[in-house]
């Protein structure tokens, strides 16, 4: 099998949102047979080490394989492809393994049930869907504290600790999370407007989104970016090996990159 089924298959689940510069083939060959394949949220090089050794020459990432966004217009998430950042290492590890890389970014956020938004909502044992719209949803939790939350996504996604904004005693029982994570401003607001009573975010910018939930009294749990979409890129690897029974097909945990003090 070559990598351009794997390649259509996906595209043709969504053309429109395959359609985003953000998706598709980022290195390699689409005409190159693939020996197996491997889904990661990035792929640093211990990801790509871990693959070689496993003999999986197709990638599957969620994030750039490389430190920019793929994005046609210039903005702050691809600033590295502005300014010249290294990235000889890993194209020539890349070429010497004959590794292919396909970016599934646009497509995997929103799909039903194995994607990235539905995935995580599971893990964190979320309940049904209270409210949404486009990259948001609004669950209906078992009614617990802000801090109990914290602590179960803690131990949830295997976290040394859990940052939260707002009171811990609070009593909520409607929870938000934004496609990818996110917690800018823009995640707090759609939050806010579709009824949550917390908001579960990955990252966020601290003088903005932060400063706003404290000025507004309104909780954020923080887990990591990496660990919370881990489980849309184990689904992804599950998904493939329904298709591709053939194939032997893996996920690739990114891990948390960090080391706490």
């Amino acid at each position: 099998m070559k990598v351009r089924e794997v390649d259509d298959f996906l595209r043709h689940l969504d053309p429109e949102k395959r359609a985003s510069t953000r998706d598709g083939l980022k290195f390699g060959d689409l005409e190159a047979q693939v020996t197996g394949i491997g889904c990661t949220w990035t792929a640093t090089l211990r990801v790509l080490r871990e693959a070689v050794a496993k003999k999986l020459n197709l990638i599957c990432v969620h994030e750039p394989i490389f430190y920019w966004d793929d994005l046609d217009q210039p903005n702050d998430l691809n600033l590295a492809q502005i300014y010249p950042t290294p990235t000889k290492g890993k194209e020539e590890f890349l070429a010497t393994h004959g590794m292919t890389v396909i970016r599934v970014h646009e497509l995997w956020d929103t799909f039903p049930k194995y994607g990235m938004q539905d995935s995580w909502a599971t893990a964190a044992g979320l309940g049904e869907v209270y409210n949404e719209e486009p990259h948001h949803k609004v669950y209906r939790a078992e009614r617990q504290t802000v801090g109990d939350l914290a602590k179960r996504l803690k131990k949830e996604i295997d976290l040394p600790m859990a940052r939260v904004i707002g009171d811990l005693s609070r009593r909520v029982e409607r929870v938000s999370v934004g496609v990818g994570d996110w917690g800018m401003l823009h995640n707090v607001l759609a939050a806010q407007r579709l009824g949550a009573q917390v908001h579960i975010a990955g990252e966020a910018i601290e003088w903005q989104a932060v400063a706003y939930a404290e000025d507004h009294d309104f909780p954020i749990v923080f887990a990591t970016e990496c660990q919370a979409q881990e489980y849309g890129m184990r689904n992804l690897a599950v998904f493939l090996g329904e298709r591709f029974n053939r194939l032997r097909i893996e996920y690739l945990p990114t891990g948390d990159p960090f080391s706490y003090a």
